[in-house]
């Protein structure tokens, strides 16, 4: 959960690298929370312009 809101916290504070990376921990070190990290990331990379890496993210969650 740290590492979500700490995620969060970066990308309102438009440090999108340290977001991304925030959001990458929470994900893999929280999986029962796996859906708000990754769909917050996909958001925080959409912002950056990294639409193929966002896709990826949303397509995980679809798949599972």
């Amino acid at each position: 959960m740290a590492h979500q809101l700490i995620g969060r916290a970066r990308f309102l504070q438009k440090r999108y690298d340290e977001a991304i990376e925030s959001l990458r921990s929470a994900t893999a070190l929280a999986p029962s929370e796996e859906v708000s990290h990754r769909f917050m990331l996909a958001e925080v990379l959409v912002q950056v312009g990294r639409t193929d890496e966002a896709r990826q993210e949303l397509s995980v969650l679809l798949l599972s």
